[in-house]
């Protein structure tokens, strides 16, 4: 038993000396061609998602532009986006709002009484009275609007 434990500490003693040297020579070793040689893969890329970018409908052109002065006797049709003021005989009408959804407008009457119409579309069938006119939402692009204003 001691012959055989003197055996496996000298093993284990010379195995411990060339690990011991390997260590030292690891910078001397000699490395196989083109070892050297960094190698990089590209990465594939990836496909970003992108909004497609729509642009509001081109909107007829108003017989008066944008020039709402020409509604002054109860006839127009005018370029709008709000809020702009109207005047027409009887009262004024203000257009609160223009989105794609539809207009939003508002008149005060002379009794102080508040009449509002919401989300006038072209598609809505027919004008809108407010007061002595009638309104119609020719069409709608973006935040901009013709309105055709007539005597009701």
């Amino acid at each position: 038993m001691t012959r055989r434990l003197a055996v496996s500490l000298a093993v284990a003693a010379v195995g411990m000396v060339g690990v011991a040297g390997m260590a030292g020579c690891a910078d001397q070793e000699e490395r196989p061609p083109g070892a050297d040689i960094v190698s990089t893969v590209a990465q594939p890329t990836r496909a970003t998602a992108t909004s497609p970018t729509t642009t509001p409908p081109a909107l007829p052109a108003a017989a008066d532009g944008t020039d709402v002065g020409a509604c002054a006797d109860g006839t127009c049709e005018v370029l709008v986006s709000a809020p702009v003021d109207i005047a027409v005989p009887g009262n004024d009408i203000s257009v609160v709002t223009v989105r794609p959804a539809g207009v939003d407008l508002r008149t005060v009457g002379a009794d102080g009484f508040t009449t509002t119409f919401t989300g006038q579309r072209p598609d809505q069938g027919g004008p809108s009275v407010l007061g002595k006119v009638a309104v119609a939402v020719v069409a709608i692009s973006g935040s901009q609007a013709v309105l055709h204003i007539a005597p009701a």
